[in-house]
């Protein structure tokens, strides 16, 4: 599980299923999000260039100490993740969600929007994560 956390805040990010998904998608993961009392969890799908864009760019922002690193899951607003450096070290951002069947043939978006800042050292241990290491070694 990739991670950042600061105090009782936390993205997480794991990796559920890689290559055959029985869909259009290259791997399935679940973003878990914990900020300011506020909870959630989603599953999605996400093409393999866009995981390896995500992870590289991670690693960039790891050596040169700036940039960004973006995610977004193939369903369009199901999962957008934001990291990015600031002056408090990085700033984590994102939401997800996905509809839910109501009565009478309603559907509700259910859905969090969440954001907080964290040490940089959490980058570091964000890449010290078995599946994102696999992917980088490729």
């Amino acid at each position: 599980m990739a991670s950042f956390k600061q105090g009782a805040s936390e993205l997480a990010i794991t990796l559920l299923e890689y290559g055959q998904t029985g869909s259009h998608a290259d791997a399935r993961l679940q973003v878990r999000a914990t900020a300011h009392g506020f909870s959630g969890s989603c599953e999605a799908q996400f093409l393999l260039p866009d995981l390896l864009h995500f992870a590289r760019s991670l690693q960039t922002m790891q050596r040169s100490g700036q940039g960004e690193a973006s995610l977004y899951s193939l369903s369009p607003h199901e999962v957008e993740l934001h990291i990015a450096y600031n002056d408090a070290g990085l700033a984590v951002r994102g939401s997800f969600g996905n509809p839910v069947d109501g009565s009478a043939g309603r559907q509700y978006w259910h859905a969090l929007s969440f954001g907080f800042d964290c040490a940089r050292s959490e980058l570091s241990n964000a890449l010290d994560t078995d599946w994102l290491r696999d992917l980088l070694q490729g």
